[in-house]
């Protein structure tokens, strides 16, 4: 599995602007008072709305091919699978 270089608090108007294409939504920040007052980000991206693009850059294109091939699995036996009977099912 490939890792993702992904920077974890945007340190330069790039770098947020990138989050921001990412799709990705901040849930909290910290000051890490053990690592030189570095900003820590919390951050979410949803991989299954990332242009294919970005995922090739940022888990390599086999990495991209793999995950997206898992995902359209994964979209088609939810699909199909059915699930927990709903509130109005009972």
């Amino acid at each position: 599995m490939a890792a993702i270089r992904t920077p974890l608090a945007p340190k330069s108007r790039s770098q947020w602007f990138t989050s921001q294409k990412l799709g990705a939504k901040f849930f909290a920040f910290n000051v890490d008072a053990d690592f030189n007052d570095a900003v820590d980000a919390l951050m979410v991206v949803d991989l299954t709305q990332t242009e294919r693009q970005r995922l090739d850059r940022y888990l390599t294109p086999e990495g991209a091919a793999f995950f997206s091939e898992v995902s359209r699995r994964q979209s088609e036996s939810a699909d199909t699978e059915p699930g927990p009977p709903g509130p109005l099912e009972r």
